[in-house]
């Protein structure tokens, strides 16, 4: 949903996106914090350029032993999120068919200590089923077409998992 502020590969998201690129990395932050917490032994792949190209902002095992690659969304905000459905005229995040990543997560910067999960594929399952009710939901900005959900919505979708601090941790700013 963001512009990159120059054409070459930065490892700093920062650079690369400017505050947008802040939130990013605040929300890779919490996202790596609340999962670690949760048993999960992930690696932040923020300065790795064939995975960020791939859509993999964490990348490792979940607390089964599973291998998990994760794309981490900072964009929860005032109880909405947005799936991006195109970019620039081409697939955006969620259907460009070059990204790897196996799960989404989206992050609250407001209320760092939950985030919420999915896999891609059970997503891309409910868009394709549910075209036609979805497709009402379809937003622009500039060029992009984007997906809106409200929060409550969101999280009542069956495959969309809360994954929360446990209770004996805070999250330190």
């Amino acid at each position: 949903m963001s512009c990159r502020l120059t054409p070459n590969w930065t490892p700093s998201s920062t650079e690369a996106f400017g505050s947008f690129g802040q939130i990013g990395d605040r929300a890779e932050e919490i996202a790596h914090g609340v999962y670690e917490h949760r048993g999960y032994q992930l690696i932040r792949r923020a300065c790795d350029y064939q995975k960020q190209i791939l859509g993999i902002d964490l990348s490792g095992t979940d607390p089964s032993g599973r291998i998990v690659k994760i794309d981490v969304k900072g964009n929860v905000r005032n109880g909405v999120l947005y799936l991006e459905l195109e970019k620039n005229g081409k697939a955006g995040w969620l259907l460009d068919q070059t990204k790897t990543y196996t799960h989404v997560c989206h992050v609250d910067l407001g209320q760092p200590c939950v985030i919420w999960q999915y896999k891609r594929v059970h997503m891309l399952q409910h868009y394709y089923t549910n075209y036609d009710i979805l497709k009402r939901q379809e937003c622009r900005r500039g060029q992009d077409v984007l997906l809106k959900l409200s929060l409550s919505t969101f999280k009542a979708l069956p495959f969309v998992k809360e994954v929360s601090l446990p209770t004996n941790v805070r999250w330190v700013n």
